[in-house]
């Protein structure tokens, strides 16, 4: 009897034992994820700071009277040079609807706007609560520079983007834009508008921010303005060299996407969508049961697939913060997150910052992969266009821009002697 109790009581303190190294365990690992997240957002900083000093360095080198020597340009300089003079001299040259750039797409109101906001740091588009804002496809040129600026690639005007004043400008001339491009009745337009935001720390590349999907027409829209903005996604997306953003609304049920089937559609194997889940802390505050989220993240919960998925905080519902005010919060959101703590998520894959690395890394990956493709297809198109002019002027040879000039100075000459 007596070894029967003593081995009860040895039994109970081995489960009591084992349970205080479970629950010492939990507490090890809840201590580590906070531990990873603190240095995850340190390393961030301090990335921001060397990015900042690296800028003021550039502009100092720039401007300096010292003799440098000339360094030869990396192929991803020289395609962002392309991209740019494309961009500044004719938006609409049809090379560029197969030059990679990153796609935004998503339901209406899931967050794609507030997210590209993000990533540009500043508030540039007009905002609305539950109605359709963005109207025709908005393309935002990202590059570094030593102040935050706007400027329409049309305009000369540079919009200052740490003034609030010129941010209130800035979104009343992308409002005045849209409704100019909306014409005979439209609900939308096909026309892009485009612009550059440069700024310190900002990663370069092109983002095209397309209107919302949408399940139902509502009074005032035009008809079958809902397959307009299906095909305009689509014309979009076709691209083979384009990234597509897929933006899917976190506090919503996941069975109410529209754009997951649409995106499938055009990349079914997932080897150029980035999938990001908005609106996180609302996702957290209503979901209940925290392992959908860890689905979603896991690409286990739509039959969609994507190269990375990413979950982002992109504002406090209706509250018109900064953007400077939405980072702290996001920050902080995810410090204290239980669907964090509970391994529903992974440092990773949180947080505005980590995706914007993502995409911009993805872009210029495509860049890389896909310039000497392009370049056969720019010199396939000048040998297309030699070969139609000899054929239409077969007497008159080629000329570049020296010989016209003599030419014409000759003719010029020729005239005057002749008077």
């Amino acid at each position: 009897r007596n070894m029967k109790e003593e081995l009860e009581a040895a039994n109970d303190a081995l489960k009591s034992s084992l349970m205080s190294m479970k629950a010492e365990s939990h507490k090890t690992e809840t201590e580590l994820r906070k531990e990873l997240l603190k240095l995850q957002e340190s390393y961030k900083r301090e990335l921001d700071r060397i990015r900042g000093e690296n800028d003021k360095l550039k502009y100092l080198v720039k401007n300096s009277t010292v003799k440098t020597t000339t360094v030869k340009k990396s192929i991803i300089d020289m395609y962002a040079d392309v991209l740019d003079t494309l961009s500044d001299n004719d938006t609409s040259y049809s090379v560029q609807d197969h030059l990679p750039r990153i796609v935004v797409v998503g339901d209406q109101s899931a967050g794609k706007t507030s997210d590209l906001e993000m990533i540009v740091r500043a508030r540039i588009f007009p905002r609305g609560h539950g109605e359709m804002m963005t109207r025709s496809p908005v393309q935002v040129t990202l590059g570094e520079g030593n102040r935050h600026t706007a400027q329409f690639n049309d305009s000369q005007r540079v919009y200052d983007l740490s003034s609030d004043s010129e941010l209130v400008e800035l979104r009343s001339e992308v409002e005045r834009r849209m409704k100019g491009a909306v014409k005979g009745g439209d609900t939308i337009s096909t026309e892009t508008i485009s612009m550059t935001v440069k700024g310190p720390g900002l990663h370069r590349m092109v983002l095209v921010d397309l209107p919302g999907i949408i399940s139902t027409e509502t009074a005032g829209m035009r008809p079958k303005t809902k397959e307009a903005l299906h095909d305009m996604c689509s014309s979009f997306m076709r691209n083979p060299n384009a990234i597509i953003l897929c933006v899917q609304d976190g506090s919503i049920d996941a069975e109410r996407s529209n754009i997951t089937n649409l995106v499938q559609a055009h990349d079914p194997k997932g080897k150029r969508t980035i999938f990001v889940l908005t609106k996180v802390d609302l996702a957290e505050k209503n979901m209940a049961n925290p392992t959908r989220v860890k689905k979603i993240l896991e690409g286990k919960l739509f039959p969609m697939k994507a190269l990375g998925y990413y979950a982002v905080v992109t504002g406090r519902g209706p509250q018109e913060d900064s953007i400077e005010a939405i980072r702290a919060y996001e920050e902080d959101f995810f410090s204290r997150s239980k669907l964090f703590r509970s391994g529903a998520m992974r440092a990773s894959q949180m947080s505005t910052n980590n995706l914007s690395l993502a995409v911009s890394d993805c872009f210029w990956k495509m860049v890389r992969d896909s310039v000497e493709q392009q370049s056969d297809v720019f010199k396939a198109t000048r040998y297309n266009l030699e070969a139609e002019w000899r054929n239409t002027f077969p007497g008159i040879r080629e000329m570049d821009r020296n010989d016209l000039f003599e030419k014409a100075k000759d003719e010029i000459l020729d005239k005057i002697a002749a008077l």
